[in-house]
């Protein structure tokens, strides 16, 4: 699952939503994409389900990073690519 965070619906992107897909138990990996200027550059939150964990295992990728998916083999994201239309 992937999803762009928008201006106006940031704090219900973020926050809600990772509960909701948490709950879709078939949602291996869930990527949160932050590309607001304010925020300096575009940021990738990472979420995975891991074996053992109740609650999603985040890692955060800064600008200049790539992300390798953890579900998904040969699928990659490097975030020097994104831009804020």
């Amino acid at each position: 699952m992937v999803e762009i965070i928008s201006r106006r619906r940031a704090r219900k992107d973020v926050n809600r939503n990772r509960h909701l897909y948490w709950a879709a138990t078939g949602i291996a990996e869930y990527w949160i994409i932050d590309p607001r200027k304010d925020r300096g550059a575009p940021m990738l939150h990472a979420l995975v389900r891991e074996a053992g964990l109740h609650e999603w295992a985040e890692y955060v990728v800064p600008f200049g990073e790539t992300w390798n998916s953890a579900s998904i083999e040969g699928l990659a994201v490097n975030l020097r690519e994104l831009r804020d239309p």
